[in-house]
């Protein structure tokens, strides 16, 4: 019997550092390889010093389509040749258009798996410039008129690729996706074709998809040391973190852990801010191994305010709280996004106003 065989085509590079999103990636991969079987796996640019073996998985390697073009050139570059042997194509994000095209042209099924819309994506680093522009006038101001036709292509790329794909696998769960207009607009017009709530990063944290999930611990810890991670070079990113530092109201002298990839530029402005509240802020840059902080805080943060998919870290923090003994805490988007997955409403703070910690 001849099996059949399915390309998933993958946004990232093979050498990308597996954070946020990322992590998603890789556990997508495996996800797939047990859904249908026999995958094969296109990344852009072979580099040196590849672990082979890191999925056990059959690897493909092309150049960039064109470099020149913005975002959808960098994707891998999918010839007919290539495509000959597979009977599916996976496509794992928007940015992957032109794979995309070239898959329908060749009479392939798609599947399509969106790690959020990306059209809402950019809406979020459109508003969060806007938020910036109290902090970086000139160069947040820039970043708003280029978002604006992004977005635009972008609307256009994904109805689509939702139009011709012959399934769907969000991130999100129906219940989130219909608290929105847009959500709505989408779930009206391709449910029947839509996978919800498909995650494969909670099989890391052996997650059995209990919605009403709640976090016990026993925090022995004397003093507030908060932990906040990301990467802070991010506009959405960092616009969610000015704003929880701004409101940080904690009830006695505490101090900030803030980790992640950041501009000096960024830097500065948080630390003028740090003189405005009671608390130490310590930037401490990247760090690859996070376990000492978790274990030496008593909350950690998610502070995330934009974006479209589920927001990786957050399932990280409200996760891994027993483990380490910390109390998790998360921004009333990051619940919005996890509704019907995980019930953190009981760790939210608010949206507006100041935020309380005791």
């Amino acid at each position: 019997m001849q099996k059949d065989f399915y390309l998933y085509i993958s946004f990232l590079e093979e050498s990308d550092k597996r954070g946020g999103g990322h992590i998603e990636t890789y556990w997508e991969i495996n996800k797939y390889k047990k859904i249908f079987s026999n995958v094969d796996i296109l990344f852009s640019k072979k580099t040196k010093n590849l672990k082979q073996n890191l999925l056990n998985q059959n690897y493909i390697y092309t150049k960039p389509f064109n470099k020149f073009i913005p975002i959808f050139g960098k994707r891998p570059y999918v010839s007919f040749r290539i495509l000959e042997k597979y009977k599916g194509i996976i496509v794992a994000d928007a940015r992957c258009f032109i794979p995309f095209i070239i898959s329908i042209l060749n009479r392939k099924k798609v599947f399509f798996k969106s790690h959020g819309s990306l059209a809402i994506y950019f809406w979020s680093f459109l508003i969060s410039n806007i938020f910036l522009i109290n902090y970086q006038p000139h160069k947040a101001l820039l970043k708003v008129f280029y978002y604006l036709p992004v977005i635009l292509i972008f609307s256009f790329v994904e109805i689509f690729i939702y139009f011709f794909s012959y399934k769907i696998y969000i991130m999100r769960s129906e219940k989130s996706i219909t608290s929105s207009y847009f959500g709505r607009l989408f779930h009206f017009f391709f449910s029947h074709k839509t996978e919800f709530s498909f995650c494969p990063s909670l099989l890391e944290y052996n997650f059995k998809g209990k919605s009403n999930l709640k976090v016990k611990f026993i925090n022995n810890k004397k003093f507030i040391n908060l932990l906040i991670f990301g990467n802070w070079e991010l506009p959405h990113n960092f616009a969610s973190l000015l704003d929880f530092l701004r409101r940080l109201n904690p009830e006695k002298q505490c101090s900030v852990n803030l980790i992640g990839k950041i501009h000096k530029s960024e830097a500065k402005i948080i630390k003028k801010l740090k003189c405005k509240a009671n608390f130490k802020c310590n930037i401490l840059g990247y760090v690859e191994n996070l376990n000492h902080f978790k274990k030496n805080s008593t909350h950690v943060i998610s502070c995330a305010n934009y974006g479209s998919g589920i927001p990786i870290k957050c399932l990280e923090i409200i996760l891994q709280a027993n483990e380490f003994d910390y109390i998790p805490i998360a921004s009333s988007y990051c619940k919005k996004a996890l509704d019907g997955i995980l019930n953190i409403k009981y760790r939210t703070y608010p949206s507006k106003g100041l935020i309380n910690i005791s």
